[in-house]
């Protein structure tokens, strides 16, 4: 029980740090000053691939209209942008512990959420969206083209990045599939 208990928290942290990375990169890439930025991390057993857990972010429009997508969610700034992240992992204490760990900056939001809407790992489909897989092993196995498109602008610093984080190659979307074949620009 004790080793269930102990690797638990090693994959629990394994997937806060990425998260924490991926959001930090996201913002540092994307977000102009003032935006606000919909993180949704949740589990899903039910999709084919091998990830446990999805992270999506993206840019959500000024006129947003904040639906809760979980019952928990919980609001961070970073650098020049608010965060809000839904969580909807199975049990509320894994959400809590997830808040508790992740290494930003917790406010309060003056925003009004409205009742809860049916949970969509997508929160707007406008912005360039990141949706991200990763294993039980927390290892990210899973991306998506938006993803890859900033892989594209920065190999360099994105190769570092999977190294560390990743199952993946350079320009491969899921573990095992094919590699993208990226045209280089002169």
């Amino acid at each position: 029980m004790l080793a269930n208990i102990m690797i638990y928290a090693q994959q629990s942290e394994k997937t806060t740090n990425i998260a924490e990375k991926l959001i930090k990169m996201y913002i540092d890439n994307y977000v102009n000053y003032n935006e606000t930025v919909g993180v949704h991390i949740y589990n899903d057993s039910t999709n084919l691939t091998t990830s446990a857990t999805w992270l999506a972010i993206e840019v959500l429009p000024k006129d947003y209209n904040f639906f809760k997508k979980t019952s928990q969610y919980s609001w961070f700034k970073y650098k020049k942008a608010d965060i809000i992240i839904f969580c909807g992992f199975s049990e509320n204490r894994e959400c809590n512990d997830f808040f508790n760990r992740i290494n930003l900056c917790k406010f309060n939001s003056s925003i009004k959420l409205l009742d809860e809407e049916v949970s969509s790992y997508i929160l707007d489909y406008k912005g360039k969206a990141w949706l991200i897989g990763i294993n039980s092993n927390g290892i990210i196995d899973s991306v998506n083209g938006e993803f890859i498109e900033l892989e594209v602008a920065k190999p360099q610093k994105f190769k570092k990045f999977l190294r560390k984080f990743s199952s993946l190659k350079l320009y491969q979307f899921y573990e095992g599939g094919e590699i993208i074949k990226i045209k280089k620009r002169r």
